[in-house]
């Protein structure tokens, strides 16, 4: 898993692709924190079942997320890196589609846990996800 994350991120960063590339992640579940009127954070709310689909497009740099409304965030830039903890982290610099800038995150710790986050000023979401085939 560690190694098809790595290869996914390598792909999706790459401008010299030969042919578009397109993954799909499945969220299994969902968690939401958001922050206090004095910029401190609540605590994470309970995990509950999730079934959203999420599109990496690196042709368009486009990450589509099939809720209810649909979310479309664009790609303003994208780095790797790797924590002292081992955790594999891919962070997108995004515009969603009201034009707000918001933070994409896909984590891959080494729980075998992968995660995608979405974080705003004052709300952060995040999904257990697989890569689907």
């Amino acid at each position: 898993m560690k190694m098809h994350l790595s290869l996914i991120l390598v792909l999706f960063c790459s401008s010299i692709m030969l042919s578009q590339e397109v993954n799909k992640l499945r969220a299994e579940s969902v968690a939401i924190k958001f922050q206090n009127d004095d910029g401190t954070w609540k605590e994470w709310t309970d995990w509950k079942e999730s079934d959203v689909l999420a599109v990496l497009d690196d042709a368009n740099k486009r990450v589509t997320l099939y809720t209810e409304p649909k979310e479309v965030y664009d790609i303003i830039n994208m780095e790797e890196e790797t924590t002292e903890d081992g955790n594999n982290i891919f962070r997108m610099m995004c515009v969603d589609g009201s034009g707000v800038e918001c933070n994409l995150r896909l984590q891959y710790g080494e729980s075998n846990n992968l995660q995608l986050y979405i974080q705003y000023s004052n709300i952060i979401i995040a999904y257990n996800v697989h890569f689907l085939d």
